[in-house]
């Protein structure tokens, strides 16, 4: 009878193992699906990231924001230090 018992406790042992395994195991694929979507994202934001329309973008951005910044004769409101002020 002991046998039996001892049997049926490891056999019981042994599914709630299983158990707790297949629930750390679906975690872990959720978290799998979350950093493959995350990639997924990261990946078309390189892509629009590294095209040649938005370079052009970023490169025209680029060449107003030079063309606004004082020269180093201007002081930060704009009023001039010395002759070779932009403004």
């Amino acid at each position: 009878m002991d046998i039996h018992k001892y049997l049926f406790m490891d056999i019981h042992k042994s599914t709630l193992i299983m158990d707790i395994h297949n629930s750390f195991m679906d975690i872990h694929n959720s978290f799998m699906d979350i950093k493959i979507r995350i990639m997924d994202i990261y990946r078309r934001f390189m892509n629009i990231h590294n095209s040649p329309r938005f370079l052009n973008i970023r490169k025209s951005f680029l060449n107003i924001h030079k063309s606004a910044t004082p020269m180093s004769g201007c002081t930060i409101r704009g009023v001039p230090k010395k002759k070779t002020c932009a403004y």
